[in-house]
């Protein structure tokens, strides 16, 4: 790989720098060496944006996600819980402009990722159209899903592979 730094004019920092192994093995993988510098190995890797984790499960990515979408909803939860001063296509436009955007990014990629997972953001939207539409937990989600005409994790994906 030097060789190829070298050719096309690319400096590596490798103290900057880490590695992560995809794979489904327990087993350490081999270290990686660059110009006799051993490289450390991480579990995860960040890239525009996505939490990488080295076995593909978007665990990871989808905690720190939701770990955000609430750090958000904090600041923002006084305007939209029990406001009757704000209409509810404000607070859903507040919703569709600063939350939705959060957790679409890299839908494509991570919207396959196990149930359990894909739930965590699920629970979170299921919370805060609950929250907007001030209505009691007898109401189910897909009651509240179908009035809002909003899609769930689920569906979003899905209309994304097609």
């Amino acid at each position: 790989m030097a060789d190829w730094y070298k050719k096309w004019r690319i400096k590596v920092n490798q103290s900057k720098s880490l590695h992560t192994t995809f794979t489904l093995r327990l087993t350490p993988c081999p270290m990686v060496s660059l110009d006799n510098i051993q490289i450390p190995s991480s579990q995860t890797a960040k890239y525009l944006g996505l939490t990488i984790d080295r076995r593909l499960t978007w665990s990871h990515h989808i905690k720190t996600k939701r770990l955000a979408l609430n750090a958000r909803l904090r600041i923002l939860k006084t305007l939209i819980s029990n406001n009757k001063h704000t209409p509810l296509n404000t607070k859903l436009l507040i919703y569709k402009s600063l939350f939705k955007p959060m957790w679409t990014y890299g839908l494509q990629l991570w919207g396959n990722a196990k149930i359990s997972n894909t739930n965590k953001i699920q629970t979170f939207q299921n919370k805060f159209l609950r929250l907007i539409k001030n209505s009691p937990t007898y109401i189910s989600n897909l009651t509240l899903h179908t009035d809002l005409k909003m899609k769930s994790i689920h569906e979003e994906a899905v209309s994304f592979y097609k």
